[in-house]
């Protein structure tokens, strides 16, 4: 469950990033590079301030698995506005 958290929470943060990113860029590729980027370093900043706080131990797999959720999220929207795009064009 707590790794669903990490997955879940991640993915709405890459989905939102992208998405507002795209918007001010129109650019897909950079949006979606930054917005992935961006989730992965704030996983990061997430850790480590997890190493920080007492009671509390930084792993590096949780820090992926944020990572690989950010990911998912930039891919399946990516793919879903182009289909989109296509359908309505």
């Amino acid at each position: 469950m707590r790794k669903f958290a990490h997955f879940s929470t991640y993915f709405i943060l890459g989905m939102a990033w992208y998405m507002a990113i795209h918007k001010q860029l129109g650019n897909w590729f950079i949006a979606a590079f930054i917005a992935w980027q961006a989730a992965t370093g704030y996983a990061g900043l997430d850790e480590f301030h997890q190493s920080l706080t007492g009671g509390r131990s930084p792993m590096f797999a949780d820090v992926m698995l944020d990572s690989a959720g950010a990911l998912t999220a930039v891919i399946l929207t990516v793919v879903i506005q182009a289909i989109w795009r296509r359908i309505h064009a």
